[in-house]
């Protein structure tokens, strides 16, 4: 049975889908939610660079509060009580997804897919491909 789900999201419509899906999935299962954002930036990298600037990483926190708020919101429209928010800092997203999951003994992952397709999926990778490809546990995309 699952009682541990995970949902990656990162603010896109895909990401808010993904968010729906979860919860609905949480609810209908029983199961604790954590919503994992994951940011690609590494703030000790950016703070060597001669390019820091303090008001980008605020930026970026305002952006990440803001995505996690959002699927919180929609989980509690929807009593689900057990929900976590974490954020991981990773260069690879789908590797992020999956280890974090994989740690936190998920049983079932859910994140969105924009559905790229040709040379434009070539040219920028699918996250979700990575994740369904890597994971662990059973993988939801919503589209």
């Amino acid at each position: 049975m699952i009682r541990n789900v995970v949902c990656a999201v990162d603010g896109s419509v895909m990401s808010m889908r993904a968010i729906d899906v979860a919860v609905q999935l949480a609810v209908q299962l029983g199961a604790a939610l954590t919503f994992l954002h994951v940011e690609r930036a590494n703030r000790a990298g950016m703070a060597r660079s001669p390019f820091w600037d303090s008001r980008l990483v605020e930026a970026a926190d305002a952006q990440t509060h803001r995505v996690l708020g959002t699927a919180l919101e929609s989980a509690k429209r929807q009593a689900l009580s057990a929900v976590t928010c974490a954020t991981v800092q990773a260069e690879d997203i789908g590797e992020a997804i999956v280890g974090f999951a994989e740690d936190r003994g998920a049983q079932l992952i859910v994140l969105g897919s924009v559905g790229l397709t040709g040379i434009a999926r070539v040219l920028v990778g699918s996250v979700a491909q990575d994740v369904v490809a890597k994971a662990h546990c059973p993988v939801v995309v919503a589209r």
